[in-house]
């Protein structure tokens, strides 16, 4: 009598941070708890601190803990960030495989159990994985995933130029996770990006074929894009710099592009955009191509990064 070779799964923990939205928090949760996936926990990690809505967060969960053995609640004494959060579900997970979900984005049917069917089947270098998205606005569909790219992609994370929602789309190896520490609790905003870029340095990122996400986008009021950018700019140049002498300038142009986009739609000193492209080199067939591509995007509502090969040294594949 031959015995069937046992297979083992391994087991997933869902990490969801939140702050102050008791109403979208419970869609979000019910979407990861929905995984037909045989072995999985959720970790819900509210940040909000004492007020009315933790209150609120409290009284709804509660009949979903009473439920669900594999939902789990914890609070920060006092509010702290989204990457403290993600460090305190991480330190309490249980799972060989971690994934993040934004407290108002869902996880379709199948996401869970796909991105664990790729990791089970690729070697320790490939340190996470992603899936196509679909972008809602106000309950409307505006844009769907147009990435697809895989393996060694750094260079394309310093420029800024992956389009994944890594806060809510990634499952990540649990030894990937604690060998990088966790998130940087210093960061309030990019804090998916700055993981991102440390994870990249070290490991391949996967795609996996399937729609797995919902992102729900809201306005952030207050939100400077130029800031933002020089700011990510100022944080990651040493990585930049690190990249071969030709690839750091293709990042450089690439970031200079989104500089000029953004002081267009700020309608800040419009010469700031003359002195960007001398600095980088840019022409303006470069500019023109790039505000092609996102006027592309507009119209297709496919996301997708932009061909940095394009930004190459003249004579060396810039067309």
């Amino acid at each position: 009598m031959t015995t069937a070779p046992r297979t083992t799964v391994t087991p997933v923990s869902v990490i969801i941070p939140t702050r102050r939205r008791p109403e979208q928090l419970l869609e979000s949760v019910a979407s990861a708890l929905a995984s037909d996936y045989p072995d999985f926990e959720v970790i819900v990690v509210d940040d909000s601190g004492p007020c009315p809505e933790r209150e609120r967060t409290e009284q709804r969960l509660r009949p979903l803990l009473a439920r669900h053995a594999n939902l789990r609640y914890l609070q920060h004494p006092e509010r702290r960030n989204g990457s403290a959060a993600r460090n305190t579900g991480i330190r309490a997970a249980r799972g060989g495989y971690l994934m993040f979900l934004d407290d108002d984005d869902l996880f379709l049917p199948g996401k869970m159990a796909a991105q664990a069917a790729f990791l089970d089947a690729h070697d320790s270098t490939w340190g996470a994985c992603y899936t196509r998205y679909t972008d809602r606005r106000d309950g409307r569909t505006v844009s769907r995933s147009g990435e697809t790219r895989q393996g060694w992609l750094l260079r394309e994370e310093l420029a800024r130029n992956l389009f994944l929602h890594a806060g809510s789309n990634l499952m990540v190896r649990r030894e990937v996770v604690e060998a990088l520490g966790g998130f940087d609790e210093s960061f309030v905003r990019n804090q998916d990006m700055e993981f991102m870029v440390r994870l990249l340095k070290g490991w391949q990122l996967g795609f996996v074929d399937v729609a797995g996400l919902v992102v729900n986008l809201h306005p952030r009021p207050g939100v400077r894009m130029l800031e933002v950018t020089r700011q990510f700019l100022d944080k990651f140049r040493p990585d930049i710099q690190a990249l071969p002498e030709e690839e750091q300038r293709m990042v450089l142009r690439m970031l200079a592009l989104q500089q000029i986009r953004a002081v267009l739609s700020e309608r800040s000193d419009p010469r700031s955009c003359r002195a960007l492209m001398r600095e980088h080199g840019l022409r303006t067939p470069d500019v023109l191509r790039y505000f092609a591509h996102l006027l592309r995007r507009r119209v297709t509502g496919v996301t997708c990064g932009y061909p940095l090969e394009r930004l190459r040294d003249r004579g060396k594949g810039r067309r």
